[in-house]
């Protein structure tokens, strides 16, 4: 089992996690390890931005706390109504976030995926 903080933003998008932090809503400096999960919120219309927003976000985390060791992302994962829309827009979207410097991907899509078609 996971150990370890657990903060939700449902519905947030990577520059509304930005701001949040910014403006002292959210402190990790305690943390040597930061795992985001983004979701599917820019998917429909603006998979393009997932990147350069997710990487401003990164950065921003990098600077407010340098004493991270990793901040990772794991892979964005469609929700069911998402399976029956194009599923390229989350494969290109998690392709893009693997280009991310600086930054440990987690393909828990893969992972998911095989478990799921194997039942």
């Amino acid at each position: 089992p996971f150990k370890g903080d657990k903060f939700f933003f449902p519905g947030a998008k990577p520059l509304n996690l930005r701001n949040v932090m910014l403006n002292g809503g959210l402190s990790l400096k305690k943390y040597s390890h930061i795992i985001l999960m983004v979701g599917t919120n820019l998917i429909e219309r603006q998979h393009q931005h997932v990147q350069p927003d997710t990487t401003l976000l990164v950065n921003t985390l990098r600077e407010a706390y340098p004493t991270a060791r990793h901040i990772a992302i794991a892979s964005i994962l469609p929700r069911p109504r998402d399976f029956k829309k194009p599923r390229w827009k989350v494969k290109e979207a998690n392709g893009r976030l693997k280009k991310i410097k600086g930054l440990d991907y987690i393909n828990v899509q893969r992972k998911i995926h095989k478990v799921w078609t194997a039942n």
